[in-house]
This record gives C-alpha cells, structure tokens and sequence, in this order.
C-alpha cells in the first residue's frame, strides 16, 4: 500500500519528491550498487535485506511525505523469491543507470517501471484493488480518473493507510460515492460562463492537452518564485495565481469526462460552463488586483515590489496563459476582450514597477523619445 499511495502522492502533487534532490539521491545509490554488486544476496524470510536494497529504500523514502525505511523498495521487494528478486535488482540497477538527462521525467519512468515489473492484472486481481486496476489502465489509456478524485484517495488518512488495503479499499468507494453525489453547494458565476463550450469538447484532446500544460506552466512559475526568492507566499496581488492549477485541471477533468459522441448531452455541457465560469472568475480577480497596483506601487515594501515584479516578468507564464485562455475563449469575443484585458494591464503595470525601480535620472532617460537619425 505504501508504495500505492507514494504513487498516486505523487501524480497528485502532494508532498511530491524534489526531483534535482532525489536525481542526486539515486547518482548516490548507483555508486553504492556498483561496490556492493559481488555482495549482493536475497531478500529472507525473516526481513533481513541487502545493503543495496536498504540503501535505496532509505534514500527514496527520505524524499517522500511519509518516510518509512524500506517501505517504498522493500515492501515491493519481499513479494519476491530468490529468483526473481534478483532479476528485480538488476532492473533497478539499470534503471538507475538509465536516469534520464531531465529529472523531470523520472516520476513517469518509476511509475511504468513500477508497474511493469510485475503481472499487475494478475497481483492486484482481489477485489480490494479495483481502484487501483482502473486507476493504472486509465494512464495506459490516455484517459487518467477524474484529479479530483486521485487527489481526495491521496489524502487519505495514515490511520485508513496503515489499517491495510481491505479498509482502504472501503474508503476508496465511500469517496467515490461522495465524489459522484450532485455537487449543490459549488459556486457558480454566470456572468463569468462562457456562451459556448462545444468547442472544447469537440476538440478534447487538444484542449486538454493544452490546459493540462497550462496548469503544469503555472505552477512550475509558481515553484520558480519560491525557489529563487525564498519567500513562502506569493505577494497578495498575484495570489489568484495559486488557485489556478486546480482550475484547469476542473476543466480538464470535465472535458475529459464527456463522451465521444455526436450529441453533447446538455448536464455534461453546463457542467463545462460552470467549470470554465469558475476559472474565469479567478481570472477576472487576478485582473483586477493586478490593476489595483498602479495606486500603490510607490509605497510597496521593496521586497513585494522585487516578488510581484519577478513573477510579471515570467514570459513562459503568461504567454502560456494567454494561448490557453484564448482557447477556451472560442469565438466569444467578450471573453477574448477580457483576456486581452489582463495581459495588457500586466504589461502596464510590469512597466510601472521596472520605472519605479529606476532612479529619476533614468526614468525620465526612458519617456524621453529617441533621438531622430541625423540629429544631435
């Protein structure tokens, strides 16, 4: 179960391993691979386990929310007899050798690797690992469970985890139940509902391809801002920025979610515009509080100045932004207006602070027009 839940953590983004880290980590483990090699012995029956096994174990899980010493390789390895532990070993020394030049794609290589090591139809064929059957087929499918849903399963309680698969199967299916009750007490902003989304849907894949980067754009922005600032919060008038990730991936999740048919069914349709009227709203917040800067940008602290300047100058965050919300704009052109509104008022308002920051000499350097050929 453990090594379950680091998976479906991880997809979700919570608690997820820092990859530069865990990159450096694994580099750790070839070298303790390659002097350990002629020792390398079998798992035992009475828990003992090998110096490469425990060294990997304790590294990997050192990157996780829930460390556990050998919970994440041991665990996985005592399923094994002697034979067969010993080919898994020399696949992990080869997919460690193997580690990609982007840490980046190392998630996704341990999630199939994990998976493919094993019959895994055939080890998870109780009934209690129905979920997680489904869970796997959808990513060999293209067409992963609902985020929201994963994302709930992977908040689950330690109590629930540890109490082992049978109750965690029966949660897994009381969140299900929930998940799939009508959703009464969500809000919804007309005004910010879009006149159409058949476009959306007619175009699934794109458009879910495309939104799905968008949210992944955002919060690797998002990422950057902490790493290089070292502030644990964005300043207050970009925080809409947090909220995004999570609705586009709503959106995401409702497109996906509507059959391949030449008929849209009309609850499926207004469930999508409720969706994208949601993400408008925080858009249109976004918007505004970015506005609302001009009033105040002389007596910002001078930390918050340098944040919100640094995120506003992030090209890759908001031209992704722009083609994405232009997407799901359409044909609408009152939502492309809106759009067009808030990369223009950022442009503005990006060029405020650089002139604030000057000093006067400067900035009147820079209003100044260019001098015409020929002239002194």
């Amino acid at each position: 179960m453990s090594h379950l839940r680091s998976l479906i953590t991880q997809c979700c983004h919570i608690g997820a391993s820092d990859d530069l880290a865990l990159t450096s980590s694994i580099e750790a483990a070839i070298a303790q691979a390659k002097g350990t090699s002629k020792r390398l012995g079998i798992w035992l029956p009475n828990g003992n386990v090998t110096t490469l096994a425990q060294d990997i174990a304790l590294r990997l899980s050192a990157h996780t929310s829930q460390p556990s010493a050998a919970d994440i390789l041991g665990h996985y390895l005592s399923f094994f007899a002697a034979g067969p532990y010993q080919r898994e070993m020399q696949r992990i020394r080869q997919d460690l050798e193997q580690l990609p030049n982007n840490p980046r794609q190392l998630h996704y290589r341990k999630f199939v690797s994990s998976f493919g090591a094993l019959n895994w139809k055939e080890k998870l064929s109780h009934d209690c690992w129905t979920f997680w059957r489904a869970w796997y087929q959808g990513f060999l499918e293209g067409q992963p469970i609902d985020w929201d849903l994963q994302r709930r399963i992977a908040l689950i309680g330690d109590a629930v985890w540890d109490a082992g698969p049978e109750a965690v199967a029966a949660e897994i299916e009381r969140i299900r139940a929930e998940f799939s009750a009508p959703r009464a007490g969500k809000e919804r902003f007309p005004k910010h509902e879009p006149k159409s989304v058949s476009h959306l849907i007619e175009n699934r894949i794109i458009s879910s391809a495309s939104l799905q980067g968008l949210a992944a754009q955002v919060t690797h922005s998002i990422d950057r801002f902490h790493a290089e600032t070292g502030a644990n919060a964005l300043p207050d008038a970009l925080e809409p920025l947090t909220a995004l990730p999570a609705l586009l991936l709503a959106v995401t999740s409702a497109i996906q979610n509507a059959l391949s048919s030449e008929t849209i069914a009309s609850e499926t349709e207004d469930q999508l515009r409720a969706e994208v009227g949601r993400l408008n709203a925080k858009v249109a917040e976004l918007e505004g509080k970015i506005s609302g800067l001009e009033a105040v940008i002389a007596s910002l602290p001078k930390s918050e100045h340098k944040g919100i300047l640094h995120l506003l100058a992030q090209t890759a965050l908001w031209g992704s932004l722009a083609g994405g919300l232009w997407m799901l704009s359409g044909e609408d052109a009152d939502l492309r207006k809106r759009y067009e509104s808030l990369i223009e008022r950022k442009e503005q308002i990006r060029g405020l602070l650089m002139r604030d920051g000057l000093p006067q000499t400067q900035v009147e350097k820079s209003l100044r027009p260019a001098a015409r050929p020929g002239r002194a």
